[in-house]
């Protein structure tokens, strides 16, 4: 045996005597080493160390505390081996066509309940069957455990209406999801008046920023096809992974399902739907629901690390701006009428009307009437990577490039301009701007609140122009994942650009265009950027 606790394991001794016995010597070193030296002897039958067993269990102090350690250790034992049993995770992904029998299957132990309980709440409603099919009655079990499974034998109450749900759906739906899969993240779209309603589902679990498990909910009166809205939210950017999770679920009845992409559209696939109104229904769908949080960080780990966040909130306290990341859209929110930029909606009108190339744009404005909380929502929603080739490189610099020109031409200035604003987009090799709120006529007044290390020193200063913005061009070429050539061309072009005098030799976006085209006109001319 490898190690003492196997040793008891294997003698036979009644449950309770091996659960004190270890439960008093696993924070006792010394003890637990002589123990095991006498248990391990070659010399010793089964007998013998059965009988060592017994004497060292005499001498075993009954004081209180003692009493009280050895149920705290029990208790332990139980909530820990139970919790590593919901986490256990799977070696592969099970395809779409076994994956209802897969979801199916019962945990590897029961789980251990009161006597009374099991015999009260459980036999007396099912069959001998379903009754053992995910507990077990038990002298020894763990309250802890208790309370992440009491939901299933007594209920949270519920009403008519949707929000009187939540308590029955958080409970028996998402719990087990959570249990198995502890390190999500899960948001509910409850208000049905929020600026984000059609565009994210009003049940979300996210792992690591990507939005596996979703759900769409109604009450027992609520109108509008809970199935349908699963996939009508839904924007497929999970590359090929084999699919992600659904439900829907109205009043009792909830119906677990996948979805999956084929083309250009997304499908849902029902598995199997369960009454939660029945003590069946809600065992069956903890069962399901554990299974489900099991697969989530294999699906998320094919995903791989650029995936872009969804369902993310960023806060920005100092600014009373809160961020939220859609699937494809960007939720920006403002503490109040007086945060909320009105000169936005000026600027980005006048960039649409120009046709400004490479910017986000304006899907929809609330400055704070009726009520509701300001907010902007901008589209496309994009992500943070920094070229990390020549090629990436030139080619974002192009499309930032293309844009300020036009940009310049109008009279507007964006002065903040770094690789956190100059976004890819999710289904392209290009990249676009956005966060206008620092933008400004030119010449224009020094600004106080910018990082100095990060923008151009004449931006600080009153009466500053373009040139705060093509300074940034050369930070953007110093600071992308490229290490540039002591003869590339693009390295002493940055250089240049971010020269302390660049007041005294101007440099404009459309000179920096011809430089691009100059020096790198295959890479444009193979991207069909000229």
């Amino acid at each position: 045996m490898s190690n003492i606790f196997e040793i008891i394991d294997s003698l036979g001794l009644p449950r309770e005597e091996s659960n004190k016995l270890q439960a008093y010597i696993i924070t006792r070193r010394e003890e637990r080493t002589e123990l095991y030296s006498a248990l391990s002897s070659s010399r010793k039958t089964d007998e013998d160390r059965l009988c060592l067993l017994k004497e060292f269990l005499k001498n075993i102090p009954a004081d209180p505390v003692a009493e009280f350690e050895t149920k705290r250790t029990v208790e332990n034992l139980l909530y820990f081996s139970t919790h590593e049993m919901f986490e256990e995770k799977p070696e592969q992904i099970p395809s779409r066509f076994e994956l209802l029998d897969w979801l199916q299957e019962p945990f590897s132990k029961q789980i251990l309940i009161p006597k009374m309980v099991h015999e009260i709440y459980i036999r007396s409603s099912l069959s001998e069957r379903d009754s053992n099919k995910l507990f077990r009655s038990s002298d020894e079990f763990s309250f802890r455990v208790m309370s992440d499974i009491v939901s299933i034998i007594n209920p949270p109450t519920t009403g008519n209406t949707e929000d009187s749900f939540h308590s029955l759906w958080d409970a028996l739906i998402i719990k087990p999801i959570k249990l198995a899969c502890p390190n999500g993240k899960y948001n509910r779209n409850s208000s049905s008046n929020t600026s984000t309603k059609k565009f994210r589902p009003d049940f979300s679990y996210t792992l690591d920023g990507a939005c596996l498990v979703r759900g769409e909910e109604k009450g027992l009166n609520t109108d509008n096809d809970p199935a349908e809205e699963l996939t009508s939210k839904l924007i497929w950017t999970y590359g090929p992974s084999p699919y992600i999770f659904g439900y829907y679920a109205r009043g009792f009845d909830v119906t677990y399902c996948y979805l999956h992409n084929e083309g250009d559209r997304v499908y849902r696939k029902d598995l199997v739907s369960y009454n939660l109104k029945t003590l069946l229904g809600r065992i069956n769908a903890f069962v399901i629901g554990r299974n489900i949080g099991r697969l989530l960080p294999l699906i998320r780990k094919g995903l791989g690390d650029s995936f872009h966040k969804e369902f993310y909130i960023i806060h920005r306290p100092n600014s009373g701006k809160t961020i939220e990341l859609m699937q494809n859209v960007v939720v920006k929110r403002y503490s109040s009428k007086a945060d909320f930029p009105e000169k936005l909606e000026k600027i980005y009108r006048e960039m649409d009307q120009r046709q400004v190339p490479y910017v986000d744009y304006i899907v929809s404005i609330n400055k704070g009437d009726n009520g509701k909380v300001p907010n902007i929502i901008f589209s496309p929603k994009g992500m943070i990577h920094r070229p990390n080739s020549v090629k990436q490189l030139v080619i974002a610099l192009y499309c930032v490039l293309s844009a300020l020109k036009i940009l310049h031409e109008i009279g507007y200035i964006h002065r903040d301009i770094r690789w956190e604003n100059v976004l890819k987009y999710i289904d392209r090799n290009m990249w676009f701007i956005i966060d206008f709120e620092d933008a400004a006529n030119y010449p224009a007044p020094g600004v106080r609140h910018l990082d100095k290390s990060n923008h151009s020193p004449e931006v600080f200063k009153d009466f500053h122009d373009t040139n705060v913005d093509m300074w940034s061009i050369g930070y953007l070429i110093r600071t992308a994942h490229v290490e540039l050539q002591i003869n590339e061309p693009l390295r002493e072009y940055a250089m240049e650009l971010m020269k302390v005098n660049i007041v005294d030799t101007p440099l404009s976006a459309e000179m920096a265009i011809k430089f691009l085209w100059q020096n790198y006109r295959e890479i444009l001319r193979h991207e069909g950027l000229f």
